[in-house]
Order: structure tokens, then C-alpha cells, then sequence
């Protein structure tokens, strides 16, 4: 006959070794309740040896620390997998249940001893917790594994129908009790009962371990398809970015050396309003590069976290006033009316150069798409316990579906109303710095019918330094 305490022993040891493999294989990829998963195989193994030794070392180990780790183990399982299958779950009911266990068991080992009880108490227990496991894993499984879940809860299953039988067993059986689950008694059927639970037991802790390994397995592929499908669009949209800014530097560029030579070889037939209007377009063509170039740069910086973020109480209407004479001369190209509605002593925490980039461009962009003589309101104030401030022109708008790719590498390169060329990097730069803020960014537009750009800080003690 089978020795029920060897066999405790060894299938303990063998649970502890899929306990390590499951901890060690989630601390190179973190999965939510996997950890907790081989937590609880872990409890399943200490709960083995204790019940190894019943009838050799005191009752308060070998049942009533049994009989709490064995719960423990059930209940951090499930926990587990909820967790790791995105399920509801409570910690207070599990704590609340390992509680009621020890109390429970500890009185009808310690106090009043009496097995019926206890067995009656844990079948219970058991059915409970092993019904859950099989609902979770037979109908919530992964579709990817979709066998190995449900022939797992398929187990859990019939060890909860098997915890009632043993429950009933006795009951309405006396000569089936006896002091503890390891004690061999006169009626066989007590000894094969107990060598059917342990058994499957740990079957079932086999395919929980198993089940977690596919599981964790096939998230990892999932993830690394996801990867490597964003890492694919990455590089098409770099690509793609790339080749606007090489466009858009090589177009004004390339009519610099042509007006040089002009200059030079007929500068003694030029006469001086001539070399004016030449020097006027080279400057005007060097500041546009200066300010794409300036923009790749603070992009950079942002993308690796180069960019100092310090921020402070900042006033928002010097910041503004700053920005309009920084597009005055383009402003006044179109007859544009810039205004400023914002409070002379409105302020804002955060960081005054980033804010100040993040205006200076969409000031900038405002003046780029708006008609001739028309208007620019730019606004500000506190909202809901946050600050915002916004830019809004009465330009050629865009259709809402276009409002999601402004803030995409690649996605805003469209000329302005004169012909101004556009690269997008100007409003990659306003998302890095807004999302640096913890803040948002949000856009209400109408094509022919202008756009508003929105900006909103955190307060000061919601801001990320």
C-alpha cells in the first residue's frame, strides 16, 4: 500500500519546484498575478510537508497551519489568475476567508476536536474556490490556449465535486472520520479517498502550472507581435518624416547659392534696392531653416529626455506677448489681427521655456493657416482646478477625422494660406512638452471655419518633475 506521507512529501518538493520556475520566469517580464500564482503553489508546498507530518509533530502545525495554508494556497491562486485575466477581485474577501479558516480549524482541532467539522468546513471551502477556478479558466480562458484552460478547469471541477463527495463521505459514513487526513484507518475507503484528493490535487496544481506557462507564453508573443508591429509603423513614420524635412531643407536652401552668385557676379550693375531685395529673401530663407533646424533640436532633446523641465509660477500673458512680436513681420504679411484676452497677471505652473515653445508654435501655426485680415484670439484661465490657456484663429480649419493625426510624426505638413511650407515638428514638439506637463492638448475645428488649440496644466501639486 501506497505510503500517503512519502507521497506528500515528494509532490510537495515537485509543487515548490513549479512554484521557483513560475517566480523566476515573471521576474524577467512582470505579469499581473503570476507572481501570486506561484505564491500560492508555494503555500500548496508547505501545506504539504505540514500534512506530511500529522500525527508526528503538535495539531497546531500538522492541521490547523495545514489546513490555513491550504486555503491560502487556493485562495492566492485564484486571485492570481483574476488578476492576470483582468477579472474582479477582492483581497478583503480572501483575507476575511483565511481568517474564518484558522479560527475555524484551530477551535475544532485545539478546542474541540472533532474531523467531521473540519472536513464539512474545508469541502466547503474548496467547492467554492475550485467552482470559481473552473468558471475562470474553462469559460474566461485565452483563445491561443484555449484546451489547456478548459481541460484545467475541468479538473478544478471535479475536485470540487470531489471535495463534496469526501464531505458527505463523512457524514453519513462514521467509520470514514478519523483525527486527521493522514491517519489510516480500518475502513479502506478512507485511506483511497485520501490518496484520490492528494493525487488530484496535485494534477490539478500540474495544470495550473502548465496553464500559467502557455498563458504567460502566449502574452509574450502577443506583445512582441504588437512590438513589432508599432516598431514597423515607427520606422515607416520616420522614414516618411525624414523625407518632409529633407524636402523642406533642401527647397530654400538650394536658392540661396543661386542668388549669391547673382549678387556677386552683377553687384557693380545692382543697384542698392536690388541687393536689398535679394539680402531680404536670403535672410528671410536662413530664418526659415534656422527655425526648422531649431525645432528638430528641441524635438530631439524632448524625445530623449534632454529637455530640463523646471517648473515654476510662470505669467502667461508676457509669455503670449513674447510670441506675438515673434510673429509680427508674418502677421503683418497677412493683415492679421492678433489678440490677447488673457489677464496681464494670469499665471501658470510650469516650465516657462517649454511653455513658451509650446505658444511661440502655436502662434505660429495659427498665423500660418489664417486668412488675410482676419483675427487671432488667444485666451486663458482657470477651469475645473486646472489652467489652460487657448489659441484660436479664424483660418481654413480642418475636417474633425485630420484633428488626430496634428500631433503624428509625418501627420500635419499641409502649406499655409500664402504658400507657407509646414513640417509638422512644430506641433510634435507642443505634444512632447504638454505630455511633459502631464497636461492635455485638444483641438475643436471645422473645415472653413477656423481651429482652436487647447492646452491644459495639472495643478501644482499634479505636476510630474
Amino acid at each position: 500500500m501506497l505510503d500517503l506521507k512519502t507521497l506528500s512529501i515528494i509532490l510537495a518538493f515537485e509543487t515548490l519546484c513549479f512554484a521557483m520556475i513560475i517566480i523566476y520566469m515573471n521576474s524577467r517580464r512582470k505579469y499581473a498575478g503570476v507572481d501570486l500564482i506561484g505564491l500560492g503553489m508555494f503555500f500548496s508546498c508547505v501545506s504539504g510537508v505540514l500534512m506530511a507530518f500529522q500525527g508526528i509533530i503538535p495539531s497546531i502545525f500538522s492541521i490547523v497551519l495545514f489546513g490555513t495554508a491550504t486555503v491560502i494556497s487556493v485562495s492566492v491562486m485564484n486571485h492570481g489568475f483574476r488578476r492576470f485575466l483582468d477579472l474582479g477581485t477582492s483581497v478583503k474577501i480572501h483575507c476575511f476567508l483565511i481568517c474564518v479558516t484558522f479560527a475555524w480549524t484551530y477551535y475544532f482541532s485545539e478546542i474541540k476536536s472533532d474531523y467531521m467539522m473540519r472536513v464539512i468546513f474545508f469541502s466547503v471551502v474548496y467547492f467554492c474556490l475550485f467552482i470559481d477556478n473552473f468558471r475562470i479558466l474553462y469559460f474566461k480562458y485565452i483563445a491561443g490556449i484555449k484546451n489547456i484552460c478548459r481541460l484545467t478547469g475541468l479538473v478544478f471541477l471535479f475536485l470540487a465535486a470531489l471535495y463534496i463527495v469526501r464531505g458527505g463521505a463523512v457524514i453519513f459514513c462514521p467509520e470514514m472520520r478519523a483525527n486527521n487526513l493522514m491517519e489510516i484507518t480500518s475502513h479502506r475507503c478512507h485511506y483511497y479517498l485520501s490518496l484520490i484528493t492528494i493525487s488530484l490535487t496535485f494534477f490539478s496544481l500540474f495544470l495550473a502550472f502548465v496553464c500559467i506557462i502557455f498563458m504567460t507564453t502566449l502574452r509574450l508573443e502577443t506583445e512582441l507581435l504588437e512590438n513589432h508591429s508599432k516598431l514597423k509603423e515607427l520606422n515607416d513614420d520616420r522614414d516618411r518624416f525624414f523625407s518632409i524635412i529633407a524636402h523642406d531643407l533642401i527647397s530654400p536652401v538650394s536658392g540661396i547659392p543661386p542668388l549669391i552668385q547673382l549678387i556677386l557676379s552683377k553687384y557693380d550693375t545692382l543697384s542698392t534696392a536690388a541687393v536689398k531685395d535679394y539680402l531680404s529673401t536670403i535672410h528671410s530663407t536662413s530664418n526659415h531653416v534656422y527655425s526648422l533646424l531649431d525645432n528638430l533640436l528641441t524635438w530631439s532633446k524632448a524625445c530623449r529626455g534632454q529637455s530640463a523641465f523646471e517648473p515654476v509660477e510662470t505669467n502667461i500673458y508676457d509669455i503670449f506677448q513674447e510670441a506675438i512680436k515673434f510673429n509680427e513681420e508674418s502677421a503683418k504679411n497677412k493683415t492679421l489681427k492678433l489678440i490677447n484676452n488673457i489677464s496681464h497677471d494670469f499665471s501658470l505652473y510650469c516650465d516657462a521655456n517649454m511653455t513658451r515653445t509650446i505658444i511661440r508654435n502655436l502662434l505660429s501655426n495659427a498665423v500660418k493657416f489664417s486668412l488675410e485680415n482676419g483675427t487671432i484670439e488667444l485666451s486663458g484661465g482657470i477651469k475645473n482646478g486646472s489652467g489652460f490657456f487657448c489659441v484660436k484663429d479664424g483660418g481654413v480649419g480642418m475636417i474633425p477625422d485630420k484633428t488626430g493625426l496634428l500631433f503624428k510624426s509625418g501627420g500635419s505638413c499641409d502649406r499655409g494660406t500664402k504658400g507657407e511650407r509646414g513640417n509638422g515638428i512644430g506641433l510634435l514638439i507642443v505634444k512632447e512638452f504638454v505630455d511633459k506637463h502631464g497636461g492635455k492638448i485638444f483641438v475643436e475645428s471645422a473645415e472653413n471655419k477656423g481651429a482652436a488649440f487647447y492646452v491644459e496644466f495639472p495643478q501644482k501639486n499634479k505636476v510630474n518633475i
